[in-house]
């Protein structure tokens, strides 16, 4: 199986859960600022607030990625910056996928204060160098 099916398959499970849960689930077409879904959640009906003053809901980023086994998150340097400085919460969902290419758990991190500090350390460190070329693990 293709490198590219492999991570398809994650990425089917993930749109078929938000599907589920009543998510507006949005792929990325083209992947280069380290998001692959766009989830939209529908706004609480307030029918005692005003329309024009009615919270939104709420909205985050999604990057999925699969492994045969599950271990700590690498990343591009480049991509966990964009997450660090996104202002919207950003989640990296990590499978895990048995020998049947089947999910048999699933990982969620919400990328927030710990791993936002590790990358702006990271950043900062690498400074001059070329951040495509630099991986950093959380």
């Amino acid at each position: 199986m293709g490198r590219n099916k492999f991570f398809r398959i994650a990425e089917t499970h993930f749109n078929q859960l938000c599907a589920k849960a009543g998510l507006s689930c949005n792929q990325s077409n083209e992947d280069e600022r380290g998001w692959d879904f766009f989830v939209q959640a529908e706004p609480e009906a307030s029918p005692h607030v005003p329309l024009d003053l009615q919270r939104k809901g709420n909205a985050f980023f999604v990057q999925v990625k699969s492994t045969k086994k599950l271990s700590r998150v690498r990343l591009k340097l480049a991509t966990a910056l964009e997450m660090a400085k996104e202002p919207l919460p950003f989640f990296i969902i990590l499978y895990e996928l048995n020998s049947e290419n089947e999910p048999v758990s699933v990982r969620f991190l919400h990328f927030w204060h710990d791993e936002i500090e590790i990358t702006l350390r990271e950043a900062r460190s690498a400074t001059g160098k070329k951040d495509r070329d630099i991986y950093i693990t959380l």
